[in-house]
């Protein structure tokens, strides 16, 4: 547990576990290793602890390699463990190397100056090692040293719930480039290419302003459910089901008490993120932006894209393609420009100070750059019916949206996938009573496995 008040002699020596620390460490372990309801000393815990710490294998078969913080009198002030690979959890999730990654495990420090300098001398032996990442999973038992981790490594890459006590569980991400710790991390810069899309705009006020079918029970019927259903019949009985830009994930309330779909929701913005943690529970939720993704190939088995093509709509496609496992099927729907049915749409957003600009957007195919003709939806002038500035509405900056459905077809065969189904679907919203959208139902080819 994570002490602040506590002050110790600053000449620490930070070395390897001698077999006589095991017993130096039971006070600080019998301050950490308790039961969050009563309270009361988990003895059977403490004791696997010293195990490891003695060189018994944890149930990964790894051997925890431990260093201590030791003061001038000979007195153990804390410890840290590494090991690798990762846990299965993490490498089955998120993009990493198993060889090059380490995992940190039981920190036990109650001074926060002491865990730095520990984890610091840890970093710089698991780079010597030929490690590149270390990743950090931790528990609410040891929800005291989370201002910790995220003072070290920045905001927590994401979550999820495992069974028993460990229940919701945090996982940061650490580079081992140790010249530039923090800051220089994998994660960092991949965070750092989005702005934070929900800092003005509230799960309530999205669902008043955005025009979504994510929470209509026929879009989940005629899209989602049937892929959910064929996954099942060919990955399943067990499947995942991946959810890219999964905002508040209304649309996952159709399948998050479904035993047999295991949910992985990701969006660009940690804001959001507790909202879809709170409120599918048993899930895997973290940030990943699909410009930089952290998910892992071929972790899934069906995917949903809902009203996630308007941004970066080729990054997006490409990492539902590689996350897919071949034969898996995802549903995307796009809002075509030319479409009739949106006029009513776009002529809002106009009368609201929204601009409709022509652009080109190129993505690069296995045959070289390709150019689309798109139009974009400029939000950055949005005004309310007032002519107050909207800034829930502003941050949306510029939306894509294709100006022919042969169009989103070229830009479906071009990252890859087979189109399954095509049809469009009407539903009303805020700005407009009769929109239409196009929706594609993808699958990943049999023969396309990614390296």
């Amino acid at each position: 547990m994570i002490r602040p008040e506590l002050v110790i002699a600053p000449d620490i020596q930070i070395e390897p576990l001698k077999p006589t620390d095991v017993e130096g460490l039971l006070s600080i372990l019998r301050e950490d290793v308790r039961d969050r309801d009563t309270g009361e000393v988990i003895e059977s815990d403490i004791q696997k602890i010293q195990g490891f710490m003695r060189g018994e294998k944890d149930e990964h078969g790894r051997v925890r390699k431990y260093l201590v913080a030791r003061g001038d009198d000979d007195r153990v002030y804390g410890c840290m463990a590494y090991s690798s690979p990762p846990d299965p959890d993490i490498v089955s999730l998120f993009k990493s190397d198993p060889i090059h990654s380490a995992q940190l495990l039981d920190v036990f420090v109650p001074d926060p100056d002491v865990a730095s300098k520990l984890l610091n001398r840890l970093c710089i032996q698991a780079a010597k090692e030929g490690k590149r990442q270390l990743w950090i999973a931790s528990n609410l038992r040891y929800e005291s040293y989370w201002v910790f981790f995220e003072k070290m490594c920045g905001r927590p890459k994401g979550f999820f719930w495992r069974s028993g006590e460990q229940g919701h569980t945090e996982i940061w991400l650490k580079s081992l480039d140790y010249e530039t710790y923090g800051p220089g991390s994998d994660y960092h810069r991949f965070l750092s290419l989005s702005p934070d899309y929900w800092k003005y705009m509230s799960p309530d006020e999205y669902r008043e302003k955005i025009n979504t079918p994510a929470r209509n029970p026929e879009y989940f019927r005629r899209f989602h459910q049937p892929i959910i259903e064929r996954a099942k019949q060919q990955f399943g009985p067990q499947i995942r089901l991946l959810d890219i830009a999964c905002g508040p994930g209304d649309e996952l309330d159709f399948v998050k008490n479904d035993p047999e779909v295991q949910i992985i929701a990701t969006d660009a913005s940690h804001v959001i993120l507790p909202t879809v943690r709170d409120k599918i529970g048993n899930a895997a939720v973290f940030a990943s932006d699909v410009r930089a993704s952290a998910l892992q190939d071929n972790i899934a088995d069906a995917g949903m894209l809902v009203n996630a093509m308007v941004y970066v709509p080729d990054k997006m496609l490409e990492t539902m393609y590689r996350a897919l496992k071949p034969g898996g099927e995802c549903a995307v729907n796009f809002r075509i420009f030319g479409n009739e049915h949106n006029k009513a749409f776009y002529d809002f957003n106009v009368s609201h100070g929204g601009k409709i600009l022509d652009k080109k957007l190129t993505v690069e195919t296995p045959e070289g750059p390709r150019d689309f003709d798109v139009k974009v939806l400029d939000y950055t002038e949005f005004v309310n019916d007032n002519g107050t500035p909207d800034l829930s509405m502003r941050q949306l900056a510029q939306q894509i949206y294709f100006k022919s459905a042969d169009d989103v077809k070229d830009l479906i065969s071009a990252i890859g996938f087979e189109q399954v189904e095509h049809s469009q679907f009407e539903f009303a919203s805020p700005a407009n009573p009769n929109n239409q959208i196009d929706v594609f139902i993808l699958k990943k080819p049999l023969s396309k496995i990614d390296s």
